[in-house]
């Protein structure tokens, strides 16, 4: 029987105390083992053990980072930033998965290594460090970091011309509505709800808009394009179908959101809590919304991946179809769909049942159904909001010109006035200390 013995079993087994030459070939002059061609197995296992805890460290190392960026406010424009030039980068592997290129038989990482040198985004983003090899000196180490910085800017700038209006309003209708019920001012009775429901159609005919104009600016890596006005509504009313479950998925999210927002004023009422000092209950609700960003963060970033395949396909499909022209998209767009072999493919000329569903769907009819569904589900979304600001308001206004799942993912809620009484207390313990002792 041919016995073989692999080369950890042969060290047990064999040994080489004296230092003699070792006829087996599994080890060396010294005592240790050397690889056995014959089965290399062992070190391919190996690599790849290694290249998985590497991955797992990186995704463990973003998600810490992206945690304690969510709790402050320049932080979460970071993230914002660090979550758009991730859209792009999905938008470019969801344009190669159903690509003649891969059915050809090349995978991504071949694809990617073709890009090399070219305006194309194929590396994955990464929150400080900029891995492109025509990158050296201080852009390499923070190069990743101004990238969110900028990007992260103009993305919060964007939405907020579209958003702000309609939250200052509500802002405005919140005060106007409490000094009347106060000062009862029957005669302005009407004010504060007109104002309030004006705020809500603005806010509801900007979300129409702003989830896939979001996704078109982080595409092209320009903020202006976030402006492409007859583009984008003809990408909207091509899939009004998944823009409802869009705007369903961005209700859904937001309920444990609130919900987390608002737990504090009732965590508040325990007795081990209020028997804590300032600085103790300063600390408890700090570490409860730093945790809380387990939650917030991927529903942040998922819920734009989902706004991103939505506009990846219409584009795609836009692009085939002749209903958007190559001129009309941006250079790094038109590159990589061309790369791709999408821009020499023409639509199909025979429709499945599902596809045949998104027709219906894309109708005149289907469009106007649609329309009314996602504006109905974005009042659902206002309407949690109110519920949650009744029961705990955020002084400033800040419930209503920062929704988390919106705007930035900024998750501190913590009161000034407990920080300050943290601090007042910080001060006065060690004089107390003092007299005590």
């Amino acid at each position: 029987m041919d016995m073989r013995l692999t080369a950890p079993a042969a060290v047990q087994s064999i040994g080489n105390p004296g230092g003699e030459p070792d006829d087996t070939g599994l080890m060396d002059q010294t005592g240790h083992a050397t690889p056995d061609p014959k089965y290399p197995e062992q070190e391919v296992d190996g690599k790849q053990s290694e290249s998985k805890k590497r991955k797992w460290g990186r995704r463990i190392w973003r998600g810490v980072v992206g945690l304690v960026f969510n709790w402050f406010f320049l932080g979460s424009i970071l993230v914002l930033g660090w979550t758009l030039r991730l859209v792009r980068y999905f938008i470019v592997w969801s344009w190669w998965r159903n690509s003649p290129v891969r059915s050809q038989g090349t995978d991504f990482q071949t694809f990617q290594s073709r890009l090399e040198g070219s305006s194309i985004p194929h590396r994955f983003p990464e929150w400080f460090t900029d891995t492109s090899p025509s990158v050296s000196g201080w852009r390499r180490w923070m190069g990743g970091l101004t990238q969110n910085i900028r990007t992260g800017c103009a993305g919060l700038f964007n939405v907020w011309i579209f958003t702000l209006p309609g939250a200052l309003l509500w802002t405005v209708a919140w005060y106007a509505g409490w000094q009347n019920s106060f000062n009862k001012g029957y005669e302005q009775a009407a004010i504060g709800p007109l104002t309030f429901i004006l705020g809500i159609l603005l806010f509801v005919g900007a979300m129409f808009y702003v989830p896939i104009a979001q996704a078109r600016q982080a595409s092209t890596g320009n903020w202006r394009a976030f402006y492409d006005f007859g583009l984008i509504w003809r990408l909207i009313r091509r899939r009004w179908f998944a823009h409802l479950i869009l705007a369903i998925a961005f209700v859904l999210a937001s309920l444990p959101i609130n919900i987390l927002k608002t737990a504090p004023a009732f965590l508040g009422m325990a007795d081990d809590i209020v028997a804590m000092s300032a600085r103790q209950q300063y600390g408890f609700i700090t570490f409860y919304f730093l945790t809380c960003g387990i939650v917030v963060l991927p529903l942040f970033v998922g819920l734009r991946l989902l706004a991103a395949w939505i506009y990846a396909g219409a584009l795609r499909e836009a692009v085939v179809s002749g209903g958007v022209l190559p001129s009309e998209l941006a250079d790094a767009e038109r590159e990589t769909l061309r790369r791709l072999g999408w821009l020499d493919q023409s639509a199909p000329a025979v429709r499945g049942k599902f596809v045949r569903f998104l027709a219906c769907i894309g109708s005149r009819t289907g469009r106007i159904l649609s329309a009314i569904g996602v504006g109905a589900v974005w009042l659902t979304f206002v309407f949690q909001l109110l519920a949650s600001e009744f029961v705990q308001y955020h002084k400033g206004g800040r419930g209503w010109w920062n929704q988390p799942l919106i705007q930035v993912p900024w998750f501190d809620y913590a009161p000034s006035a407990l920080l300050k009484a943290a601090l007042a207390d910080g001060k006065s313990s060690p004089d107390q200390n003092g007299e005590g002792a």
